[in-house]
């Protein structure tokens, strides 16, 4: 695999000539329609009310090339055809490589615990964007990845899901029916117990890439470590006991409890504007960033 991890991906990306870099936008809106119109990834810097550094990417899966460049195979020439088949044969090869447990890694490099001091646990610490006019809040939850374990087997499931930021410790977690994230949920609240959750924000791409697969009763991490050709460097949550990329720029801790809800939406899909609805919410526990 030719990138270590998101940071070395968009080095890789700027070479290739997709990815653009703009600074000074707003996060209310801006940033959002610019990313709508964009062909190409756009990493959004000096954020208005925010510092430099405090960044956004957008786009990583914009073009062939960016695609290609996430799973590390040049397209095959040929027709479609040629392609889904070459597809087909990558998948049909898939097989999970086991995580690598570490001690520390780079998404520590800051620590906020709620238990120790509530005021240092800010998601609103981060530039999340508005991204449509008709929004019923800011999304830090588009493109990053929720992960939870299964209450009975005790395998590790992740997904990609909406997530928008309710207050400075709380978010909330929409999952359509049938992921399989919604019926590990659903079993555990069946069964009155709370459901730890981590949630990433600008993640190894390789990651992002298998939280999309969508594998019942194996760990999507584990897929990743196909994707990139080796194990996935974790560490286990503090509070959670859940695999925590270590190279992941945000990685947040919280937990899901039964009977537990808040309002989440409106929020602009391709199908247009969903409805607001009660969805579990996400108290959080801790937030570690690089």
């Amino acid at each position: 695999m030719s990138y270590k991890d998101l940071r070395d991906w968009i080095e890789q990306a700027e070479k290739m000539g997709e990815l653009i870099h703009l600074n000074g936008v707003d996060w209310n809106l801006e940033i959002g329609v610019l990313a709508d119109v964009s062909k190409k990834a756009i990493l959004f810097d000096n954020i208005k009310d925010y510092p430099k550094g405090y960044r956004v990417l957008t786009g990583q899966s914009e073009s062939k090339a960016l695609s290609e460049l996430t799973y590390g195979f040049s397209r095959p020439q040929g027709s479609h055809t040629d392609l889904v088949n070459f597809w087909r044969k990558w998948l049909k090869g898939a097989r999970p490589v086991p995580m690598k447990v570490v001690k520390d890694g780079a998404v520590m490099e800051n620590v906020h615990r709620i238990d120790d001091d509530p005021k240092s646990v800010n998601l609103l610490e981060f530039p999340v964007p508005k991204w449509h006019e008709g929004d019923g809040g800011r999304y830090i939850g588009t493109a990053g990845c929720c992960i939870l374990r299964d209450p009975d087997e005790g395998w590790v499931n992740m997904g990609i899901f909406r997530i928008m930021v309710s207050d400075p410790h709380t978010m909330s977690l929409y999952i359509c029916q049938g992921k399989n994230s919604h019926i590990i949920i659903e079993k555990a609240f069946r069964c009155g117990q709370n459901v730890p959750v981590v949630v990433l924000a600008g993640q190894d791409p390789a990651v992002w890439a298998a939280g999309t697969w969508g594998v019942w009763g194996e760990s999507d991490l584990e897929y990743a470590g196909y994707i990139k050709g080796e194990p996935i460097e974790v560490i286990e949550g503090p509070f959670t006991g859940l695999p925590i990329p270590a190279t992941a720029e945000i990685a947040i801790e919280g937990e899901l409890r039964p009977g537990d809800l808040v309002t989440e939406g409106p929020y602009g899909e391709w199908t247009g504007f969903s409805e607001p609805w009660p969805v579990p919410a996400i108290r959080v526990k801790a937030i570690y960033h690089r």
